[in-house]
């Protein structure tokens, strides 16, 4: 049996020196590796601050240009903003045109319109008023029907139509066959005589022969109203529509205010700030009595 009596670190004596050796091996290339990184990004760095360098000049003329344009854009605003709010004044002028034909084929023949009027309730409603003369109560309620094919209508309220239609009164002393009478008239008496008298205090002759009702037999231009037994009444019609303006005095004060508050100056052009719609655009009515809607035999002439 061999003793080992040496120390262990002896034995490792050549293992320990091989291990120095490379560690020398790789201090060594990590600095040459580190020594050549830094040479390269040497390189890159000049080559990237000579691309940066010849590039400074376009890209200072760039901002140049654009603050040049931020300028003559701030100076130029309240000159397009005008010239904006023209061509939408311009476009309107042909909404209540438009709006009118789009409606006046609903509008039934047997209903003479003598004026018609749309306002805007928000930018998409309108309030519709049509004004006109109707004869019977069938054509009052077929009005109501007609008005309804409207597209996507809210609703149709009317007023003013007065009853004139015969109606059969109860028997009375005098009148015990019970003949078909109008509202407000009296009863006829049975007697002959009697019935004689009270349809002529009933009858009157105006000059001319006319009645002087609806202003017909005037002998003057101007639109003429319901015929006796005709009834002058008004619809309402609540509907989809766009016909609110742009709001001129509005935008423009606004605008004004902006420029102030971020210091760029212009000057105004006056006469710009009161662009309106011309004043009766709203509604209209047909001249010398011609209305719309009804056929000629409705109306009656001088």
């Amino acid at each position: 049996m061999k003793l080992n009596l040496l120390p262990p670190y002896v034995s490792k004596g050549k293992q320990s020196k091989v291990a120095i050796v490379l560690m020398l091996l790789i201090l060594l290339a990590s600095i040459a590796a580190s020594l050549g990184m830094m040479f390269v990004s040497k390189q890159a760095y000049e080559r990237e601050k000579a691309r940066a360098d010849a590039l400074e000049k376009p890209a200072n003329d760039v901002v140049a240009l654009s603050k040049l344009a931020d300028t003559i854009t701030a100076s130029a605003q309240t000159v397009v903003l005008n010239v904006e709010l023209a061509k939408a004044m311009q476009e309107h002028c042909s909404a209540y045109p438009d709006f009118y034909d789009s409606v006046r084929r609903y509008i039934p023949a047997f209903f003479r319109v003598t004026s018609m009027s749309a306002s805007p309730m928000d930018a998409e409603t309108v309030t519709l008023t049509l004004s006109g003369v109707i004869k019977s109560q069938e054509e009052y309620a077929n009005l109501m029907l007609a008005l309804n094919r409207i597209p996507d209508v809210r609703s149709v309220s009317r007023s003013g139509f007065q009853l004139v239609e015969t109606y059969v009164p109860n028997l009375t002393q005098t009148d015990q066959t019970g003949r078909p009478i109008r509202q407000g008239e009296q009863p006829l008496p049975d007697d002959p005589l009697d019935r004689l008298q009270a349809l002529i205090a009933r009858g009157s002759t105006a000059s001319g022969g006319y009645l002087g009702v609806g202003n017909f037999g005037s002998g003057e231009p101007g639109l003429r109203g319901a015929m006796p037994d005709w009834s002058q009444i008004t619809v309402t019609v609540v509907m989809p529509g766009k016909l609110q303006a742009p709001d001129v005095r509005a935008t423009l004060a606004n605008a004004a205010r902006a420029s102030s508050s971020t210091g760029t100056t212009g000057s105004m052009p006056t006469g710009m700030g009161g662009f309106g719609p011309p004043g009766g655009m709203g509604s209209f009515g047909p001249p010398g009595g011609l209305g719309m809607g009804g056929p000629a035999g409705l109306r009656e002439e001088d």
